[in-house]
């Protein structure tokens, strides 16, 4: 009998192939968005997980502005406008005089701003950034160098550079480009280093290291004119687990020379990956909000299906009413057509699903972390929606009067 059913829906449906497709692909683009989007969402985090691990536990950040909106003094919700810079505090050179004077310091280590791009004698190159970093920089996040060194403290005046992957493979067209010289602000340096492919920056919000090249802290404020910006203080304790205690004393002294204004935030390693957590999720909920429209849109498509199917087959519910059918079969006949639509698209859309993650693994620098419950939490919820919008049509279908649908001309 079920099986039955199930041919009947299919032979149905594929005598109406345009607009079956139609409610088929609403759903397809449903499954795909929001298991894609949950893949990004686990990459990212893992990334932030990897990169905290990289740099330890110990490690303390000074940032302008406050990442969490405060509710009496405690922190109640993120602030999503905190990565894009408004409200933001600053911090000065006093704030890392601060900082390094804190009790129980160990190494510090500004990271400075600089406006403006760098070239080579044969291109200029406008997407990446320039910061002006202390000699401790390398060992506060922990990231190594493929080749070359990192600054000495003999260095801090000098005109050297240290430059991310991508850089040394789009500037320079090589892997290996030390020695080579390239000019910022129209003065000359030469590449001392190339780091590590660095995974996405928690560090620094909006920036992408690998991208970006280091100079010497002191030598980029002789090169800015004063346009320089500290976009944050990186510190570690002098000895190991005793980073809540300088976080702490950081903060004091800060927020006492800030006469007591909330316009800078001091995060241990912990609170800055979590601060990152959160702002993936808050956008994987947004995305996620709009991904569901579609999903309302597969659920309506579904229900407009059927009812056109159920008018245009009056003549025919009032030929099997006539020959005995009831009323449970022909909301039965009519749901499995629902069903076999929402499955269908379901289905399809976990293909494509893998297919969008498999491309964006080969073609982009985004790795989706495919799941299985990433897969079927969106199939499972496309495949309810659409039993539940077919549910309807069916019902209408089930209680037509035979001898009105007999008289009904198609």
């Amino acid at each position: 009998m079920l099986g039955n059913d199930f041919k009947m829906a299919i032979a149905m449906l594929r005598s109406q192939k345009w607009r079956s497709g139609l409610a088929i692909f609403s759903t397809v683009v449903f499954v795909v968005s929001i298991a894609t989007i949950i893949g990004l969402g686990a990459s990212v985090k893992h990334q932030i997980n990897t990169q905290s691990k990289r740099a330890g536990q110990d490690l303390v950040t000074v940032r302008p502005g406050q990442p969490f909106r405060l509710n009496n003094g405690q922190a109640a919700d993120i602030n999503l406008t905190y990565g894009l810079g408004f409200g933001a505090g600053s911090l000065s050179g006093h704030d890392l005089k601060l900082v390094k004077e804190s009790n129980g310091v160990g190494q510090v280590s500004a990271v400075n701003f600089v406006a403006g791009s760098f070239k080579t004698e044969e291109q200029e190159y406008l997407n990446g950034s320039i910061f002006g970093v202390e000699d401790s920089f390398r060992s506060l996040i922990n990231q190594d160098l493929d080749f070359g060194t990192f600054f000495s403290p003999l260095d801090d005046t000098s005109h050297q550079v240290v430059i991310g992957r991508t850089i040394a493979e789009e500037l320079f067209k090589e892997n290996v480009p030390l020695g080579r010289s390239l000019s910022i602000r129209g003065q000359n340096f030469v590449v001392k280093g190339v780091f590590q492919t660095f995974q996405p920056n928690t560090l620094v919000l909006g920036s992408d290291f690998n991208r970006a090249i280091f100079i010497p802290y002191q030598t980029s404020l002789e090169i800015s004119d004063g346009s320089n910006q500290i976009v944050q203080i990186l510190a570690k304790p002098a000895k190991p687990g005793q980073s809540e205690s300088l976080a702490k004393d950081i903060k004091e002294r800060l927020f006492k020379s800030h006469f007591g204004q909330n316009d800078l935030s001091v995060l241990s390693q912990k609170q800055s990956a979590a601060f990152s957590k959160q702002v993936v999720d808050k956008i994987i909920a947004f995305i996620a909000g709009i991904a569901t429209i579609a999903l309302l849109a597969a659920g309506i498509g579904i229900m407009n299906t059927m009812l056109l199917s159920v008018t245009e087959r009056t003549r025919e519910i009032g030929i099997r009413k006539a020959l005995g059918a009831t009323n449970r079969q022909l909301l039965r006949l009519f749901w499995f057509e629902a069903l076999v639509l929402s499955v269908t698209g379901a289905v399809l859309g976990i293909i494509g699903a893998l297919l969008a993650n498999y491309f964006l693994h080969i073609l982009t620098n985004l790795k989706p972390l495919v799941s299985w419950q990433a897969l079927i939490l969106p199939s499972i919820m496309a495949i309810a929606l659409g039993i539940l919008f077919g549910i309807i049509p069916a019902l209408k279908a089930s209680k037509k009067d035979p001898i009105d649908s007999l008289r009904h001309e198609a």
